[in-house]
């Protein structure tokens, strides 16, 4: 089975050591905090103000923190909402035969409702990319643009190419890093500590300045064991073999493609969506990798305010 890189590595550490309703309710106080979304608490970050913009974080099961102290510029002149997604962060697990695309995307429109939107820009980071892309596809009503940053590609051979070609960028010095921390008592107990470590050496190669690395910092739940593997049984099934090109391509939301041109998916993801959405705009970042909000921070923001901007 090919899973998305994070859980690639969550396996190495742990074998290695619906639709939301459709009436619009009373619009609720636009505050941080746990919001019952499909019947499941889940944790919601709130700031800024202006034009709404639903920030869907990677995984799967990471959660906003990684990416939330990156985008504050952006907080300037939209109001940034950012959701832990079901079974991540602060976000509550329920039943794991519930944590599918289709109902992480119910939650996403289950959200909006609940926070009284009309429409919100939609800006998904590599796994958020691929949510985004389908919550687009599912309520295009609802959705002023959608911004796909390093965004992952549409079918398991893209994801194949993409895993393949980060292998070929592990050092033997990231190798030796990795066995040192499987072997580590913290991963032994399976620490949620340890697993951050593990991510952190796994996410270096993903930048081209890869001592940068450091400014990624991973924050894990203490229920993370638990999380990844509700959601190992709930959307393991569903990413063992997919294909979604028919649905970019009647994707009828104005995208903008954002990839860094050291990132792999730059080559494999990035001009196949720019190829089948039908409306785009395609932005590669000069030297940078996977995590343009630390590598061309400055240019990022400059690249999605015009967008979002614009008339």
């Amino acid at each position: 089975m090919k899973y998305p890189i994070f859980w690639s590595v969550l396996l190495l550490g742990l074998l290695g050591a619906c639709q939301s309703p459709s009436s619009q309710s009373e619009p609720t106080e636009m505050v941080s905090g746990r919001y019952a979304l499909n019947g499941i608490d889940q944790y919601v970050h709130i700031e800024g103000q202006g034009t709404p913009i639903l920030i869907v974080h990677g995984g799967p099961g990471l959660d906003h923190s990684y990416i939330q102290p990156h985008l504050g510029k952006l907080a300037d002149g939209f109001q940034l909402i950012y959701l832990d997604q079901r079974a991540s962060g602060k976000s509550a697990i329920g039943p794991a035969q519930q944590i599918t695309v289709a109902q992480l995307v119910s939650d996403m429109e289950a959200l909006r409702d609940t926070l009284g939107i009309d429409q919100w820009h939609v800006l998904g980071h590599s796994w958020g990319g691929f949510l985004g892309l389908q919550y687009a596809a599912a309520h295009p009503n609802a959705v002023e643009s959608l911004i796909l940053m390093n965004s992952l590609g549409v079918s398991t051979a893209d994801k194949q190419q993409e895993t393949a070609s980060l292998g070929n960028r592990e050092t033997a010095e990231d190798s030796a890093e990795t066995a040192k921390i499987l072997q580590s008592a913290e991963m032994q107990s399976r620490s949620p500590r340890a697993f951050e470590q593990l991510f952190e050496v796994s996410f270096r190669k993903e930048f081209f300045r890869r001592e940068l690395a450091d400014s990624l910092h991973i924050h894990l739940s203490d229920s993370f064991v638990m999380q990844q593997r509700a959601m190992l049984q709930g959307l393991g099934p569903e990413l063992q073999e997919y294909d979604f090109s028919e649905m970019a391509a009647e994707l009828q939301v104005p995208t903008l493609l954002i990839y860094g041109d050291h990132d792999p998916l730059m080559e494999i993801s990035g001009p196949k969506l720019a190829e089948l959405i039908p409306e785009n705009e395609f932005v590669v970042l000069s030297e940078c990798g996977h995590f343009p909000f630390i590598e061309r921070p400055d240019t990022l923001m400059e690249v999605i305010s015009a967008w979002a901007d614009r008339e």
